[in-house]
């Protein structure tokens, strides 16, 4: 119903002098302000005039991706000297902790608007991510040192946070091992929302309210991923264009920068045969070779391989002329 983004008919920045399109018209008003300030003050302004009726938002967060910059919080003062070398490539990696910083800082603007204006305990707030980070950066948690895995399938570039807030329906400080995957989202918003999915739409996604609610441990018994970055277009789709289309996947799978998984809470299956008990060999080094894992194991990998099995062939993206 209304809009306020970056990369709408264009990609310049999205940070400083950022390019800004709000309901199809292009903000000439924001050239010395910082991208996400300008979203974030748009759901702001969003909240606290509709807040007397039932909304839906998505925020597509800009940050915390490259180009790594300073923001109005860096020292000094988030100066804008700099900007030009940071690429993410390049340089910059030393802004990414402030730009994670200013993740919550806004995140944690927008729990205060839906507290002032009294509905944040009827609200639910999702909070997740598309991928993993830029290979170039390297976070922690606890003692773990992590370097990032965007565009590859082990944990680092597919296994993202999801944190859950609804103050009326969920305990505070709970954790679940529950197995989510992002076509859940649609049928959780529908339940939370108390309303029914479209006629006709199909889904393989289940709604996991009853594990906001502490009821389950939730429905879903595996989790499937297909991952082909940005398709392999074929245009015009004729027959040497597909048969080099099939030559470019067969390279990419074997560079393992494309494609298929099935996985259970602790096991894995690529569609090549590789096997990993992830909650022990989370950087995928030690594959279980065929008949060499515990009995669960040996279950797991039949189980996982069945889904694998009815699982279309890969195929060449194809756009419609």
């Amino acid at each position: 119903d209304e809009y306020c983004l970056w990369n709408i008919e264009g990609r310049e920045s999205r940070y400083w002098e950022p390019r800004i399109l709000q309901n199809d018209v292009l903000r000439n008003d924001v050239g010395k302000r910082f991208g996400p300030d300008v979203a974030c003050d748009f759901l702001v302004d969003f909240i606290q005039k509709t807040h007397d009726q039932p909304f839906f938002i998505y925020y597509p967060m800009m940050l915390p991706h490259w180009p790594f910059v300073p923001t109005p919080d860096s020292t000094p003062g988030g100066s804008r000297e700099p900007l030009g070398k940071y690429d993410g490539k390049k340089g910059g990696e030393e802004y990414f902790p402030d730009m994670v910083a200013y993740v919550d800082k806004l995140v944690g603007r927008i729990d205060r608007t839906l507290q002032e204006v009294g509905v944040r305990d009827n609200t639910l707030l999702l909070f997740t991510c598309d991928n993993g980070c830029a290979t170039n950066i390297r976070s922690k948690m606890g003692n773990r040192v992590i370097k990032g895995g965007k565009a590859s399938l082990p944990d680092n570039g597919t296994h993202v946070a999801l944190v859950a807030s609804w103050p009326d329906v969920i305990q505070p400080k709970q954790v679940t091992e529950a197995l989510v995957d992002f076509t859940d989202f649609v049928p959780t918003l529908a339940e939370a929302g108390r309303t029914e999915l479209p006629d006709g739409f199909i889904t393989d996604g289940h709604s996991f309210v009853d594990v906001l609610r502490g009821e389950s441990s939730g429905q879903r018994e595996w989790v499937f991923c297909h991952y082909s970055r940005n398709g392999i277009p074929v245009k015009p789709a004729g027959q040497e264009k597909v048969k080099q289309a099939l030559e470019k996947q067969a390279k990419a799978k074997a560079a393992k920068t494309m494609g298929r998984f099935a996985r259970t809470a602790r096991y894995k299956l690529y569609e090549d045969g590789r096997f990993y008990n992830i909650k022990n060999d989370v950087l995928e080094v030690r594959p279980i070779a065929v008949g060499k894992g515990s009995t669960a194991a040996e279950a797991a990998r039949r189980q996982l391989q069945s889904i694998h099995d009815q699982m279309p062939p890969w195929q060449p993206f194809l756009p419609s002329e």
